[in-house]
């Protein structure tokens, strides 16, 4: 290959051309490989429709996980901690960055006392 065309980093070299080639060719496995797909799939259509283990979803809103549900174990496992810590939020963003430097500053503190 022409030197011209590499690139020297002082940890060695790269050539262009190199990368541009490999994501064509990815590229292309990727097309082969989507050519081999389902054509039967019609857009548009009852499809694409969600399905929840039979029923059928009149609201989209209904298919949503909130957080409350999601984190419900977690959240009943350590609700002590989390009670505890009810009394310190008080919901001010600069409250939290305040808390955030403070922790910081305590662990940098612990770090330079070893």
């Amino acid at each position: 290959m022409l030197d011209v065309l590499k690139l020297n980093t002082g940890y060695g070299f790269w050539t262009p051309l190199v990368l541009l080639a490999s994501g064509v060719i990815a590229c292309l496995v990727v097309l082969i490989i989507r050519s081999f797909g389902e054509k039967r799939y019609k857009p548009k259509t009852e499809q694409t429709l969600p399905f929840l283990s039979g029923a059928g979803v009149t609201d989209p809103s209904a298919l949503k996980v909130s957080s409350k549900n999601l984190y419900w174990g977690f959240t009943q496992g350590l609700s002590s901690v989390f009670n505890g810590l009810k009394g310190f939020h008080s919901g001010d963003v600069n409250d939290f960055v305040t808390w955030s430097i403070a922790l910081m500053a305590l662990i940098l503190l612990v770090m330079l006392v070893r």
